[in-house]
């Protein structure tokens, strides 16, 4: 049985394809390494590892599905219950420590500055408004 998000997907030609798995191999590295070490976000490098890798290696992809840790946010987040309340606000934490510590003591320049805070507040509107929230912890 195909995944639903491989169903609707067209062929992909070689050269994209290698350039989607490479996208998605380096963000699944980063993901699992995430889940190890706290404050680096695992959800956003988990949705574009999913996404790459279900257009390039669909083997992976069914890897990653059926993975305990990795396979119930995304069939959560997939089905459309979202993330639970608990990594919502880990997620958002760690996204105001390290962008607004970036903004306030990493760079001078107001543009990055305000750039870098205007990230922070466009995730959590993503996350918090946006994602829905799950009973799931």
């Amino acid at each position: 049985m195909q995944d639903q998000d491989t169903q609707d997907t067209e062929p992909v030609n070689p050269a994209a394809r290698a350039v989607l798995f490479c996208l998605g191999g380096l963000s699944l590295m980063v993901a699992l390494a995430a889940v190890a070490v706290r404050g680096i976000p695992t959800t956003p490098f988990l949705l574009l590892a999913a996404w790459a890798l279900s257009r390039s290696s669909p083997r992976l992809h069914a890897w990653m599905q059926r993975h305990p840790r990795l396979g119930p946010l995304l069939r959560d987040i997939r089905e459309g219950r979202g993330i639970s309340l608990r990594l919502k606000l880990w997620a958002l934490a760690a996204a105001w420590v390290m962008l607004g510590s970036a903004a306030l003591w990493g760079t001078d320049v107001l543009w990055l500055r305000i750039l870098l805070i205007s990230l922070a507040i466009l995730k959590t509107l993503l996350v918090g408004v946006v994602l829905p929230t799950t009973n799931r912890t």
